[in-house]
């Protein structure tokens, strides 16, 4: 059986507000579980045998206790990862990513789909820097892709970028239409 993973939003602040953002998150949002909050909260999980901390939200590399949220999870015995959009994936925040054992960055199609849907016109390019990087520094890294109907063509191309960069895997994941993607992808 899959390992017991705790899937964790600890924020809701994202530097992006993607079109499909099943959480809504956006740079304005402040909602967030403090350490006072999670640090019980994780160890009465793992005394009831969870194994593995997943990271998401809002972008968890934004979350401003993130290192001692990995340390406290680390410090219980479990293994810690996090999906995110790669914007905070280089040599700056370098002290942050040791603190994983694995992460994946989210992909939503090639260049113009992704950044399409990321509202961002470096969002893909930056992505990309992430996952070179982490593979790099031999941090296991995967790719969460999104499919859609407008990424689905695009799936055999990015594997192979992806693969060409060093991601350990591609992760295939359908489109949840749940927060702003019931607006941006009715039908």
């Amino acid at each position: 059986l899959p390992d017991r993973t705790i899937h964790l939003h600890p924020l809701a602040r994202c530097n992006l507000a993607c079109k499909h953002c099943y959480s809504t998150s956006d740079p304005k949002a402040s909602d967030l579980l403090t350490m006072k909050v999670l640090a019980p909260a994780l160890t009465q999980l793992r005394a009831e045998g969870y194994e593995v901390l997943s990271l998401s939200g809002g972008e968890p590399m934004l979350y401003p206790e993130l290192k001692a949220l990995t340390r406290h999870a680390k410090s219980l015995g479990l293994r810690v990862v996090a999906i995110t959009n790669g914007f905070r994936i280089n040599a700056n925040f370098g002290d942050l990513i040791e603190g994983f054992d694995g992460l994946a960055i989210s992909f939503d199609g090639l260049k113009e789909v992704h950044n399409r849907v990321r509202c961002n016109p470096r969002a893909f390019d930056m992505a990309l820097k992430g996952v070179a990087y982490l593979a790099q520094t031999k941090k296991p890294v995967a790719a969460a892709y999104t499919v859609s109907k407008e990424s689905l063509r695009d799936i055999p191309e990015f594997v192979e970028i992806a693969a060409g960069l060093g991601a350990r895997a591609v992760q295939l994941r359908p489109l949840v239409l749940a927060g702003r993607a019931t607006e941006d992808y009715a039908g």
